[in-house]
Order: C-alpha cells, then structure tokens, then sequence
C-alpha cells in the first residue's frame, strides 16, 4: 500500500514538475520566493491595528495589533519548527536530491535543502492563510489568501524542491496549526477582556 502511494506521489511530482516553461519557471519562481511576500506580511500586521475592521470594535487597536501579531509569529515559530523536526526524523530525500528522481527532474531553482517532508513553504503559507483568516472574517480575504497559500505549495513541486505528498501533508499540518493558534488566541481575549475591562475601548 505504501509503496503504490509513493509510486502515485512520484508520479504525480513528474506530471507537474514536467510541464515546465519558460512562462511558468518565472511564474513559479516569483510565488516560491519567500522574500516577496513580505509586502504582504506588513500589510496583515497592520491590519491587525483595526479591530473595528475584523469584529473587535471594543479593543484598542495598539493592543489587538500587539496580541495578533504576537499570534501570527508564534504561529509561523511554531510551523517551522515542527516540520524541521519532521524532516530530521522522516530524512525524505528532496526530488533534487533522490537518486531515483533527481535525473528525471527539471531544477530551476536549485535542490534546495537535504530533506523534503514536510514542505514548510506550504506549512508556513496556509497556517497564516488559516489563522488570519478566522481572525479577520473576510470571504474575499479567505479566499485570496488561501489562493496565495495553494499556489505557494503548488509551485514547490513544480520547481521541484519537494514531493506532492510533501506539499499536502504541509498545507493540512498548517492548517491545523493555525486553527489551533486561532482557538488561543480566542481564549486569551476572553481571558484579557474579563480581566482588563476598563482598558478596552472603542479605537
């Protein structure tokens, strides 16, 4: 069973990564590169200083910003780690680096790293797309940057630096994640609001 899934993956990761054009290797390139997202982090962090704008009109926006971002960090901290573990113990060889499937593979990008499972492009992406998300309660947000976060993970194999399975097992190990870090965040606001109610105001 697990060999025919193995099998399937491989298959899979050939298919994608065997459609490559010039086009696309450009397109997938910019998606993959963690650097030009920042623009998009920085504009997240500010949102976070207009509680009014996501459903928390009764918080200053300094201290709703301090506590999302806080969770927002702690969040990706905790992503990362996880799959730098997963990839130590598991020590699945990246598609670059697999004697079966290296000469098989079209690299634009490089090899990447040693180990491939889980991918943490796709971990990071969706566990921020999923915890921002449930903070702000914006269908067009939702959608846009869980678009974001599936390309990000898509574009992995097409360049690739990791497996498909990699790629799934990232987006739904971050998706847990951030669900997770979103019920913390929950609960610490109940918490504060309980405990510091005369600190809460309209902003």
């Amino acid at each position: 069973m697990l060999d025919t899934i193995l099998e399937f993956d491989k298959n899979i990761s050939f298919i994608i990564n065997g459609a490559h054009t010039p086009f696309w290797d450009s397109v997938m390139l910019f998606f993959s590169a963690k650097a030009v997202w920042i623009p998009l982090y920085i504009a997240i962090a500010a949102a976070m200083f207009f509680p009014k704008w996501y459903g928390k009109p009764q918080i200053k926006g300094w201290i709703a910003a301090i506590i999302g971002i806080a969770a927002c960090i702690i969040a990706f901290g905790l992503t990362e780690q996880i799959c730098n573990i997963l990839k130590i113990l598991t020590e699945r060889l990246r598609p670059g680096h697999d004697p079966l499937t290296a000469p098989m593979m079209w690299l634009p990008s490089g090899k990447g790293g040693l180990y491939s499972f889980p991918s943490a492009h796709a971990a990071n992406s969706m566990c921020i797309a999923v915890l921002t998300s449930l903070i702000f309660k914006k269908r067009w947000y939702t959608c846009t940057i869980l678009l974001w976060s599936v390309t990000m993970g898509f574009s992995r194999i097409y360049l690739a630096r990791h497996f498909f399975t990699d790629v799934i097992c990232g987006l739904l190990l971050g998706a847990i994640i951030g669900a997770g870090i979103y019920l913390l965040w929950n609960k610490l606001w109940s918490i504060y609001l309980n405990k510091h109610p005369k600190t809460c105001s309209v902003s």
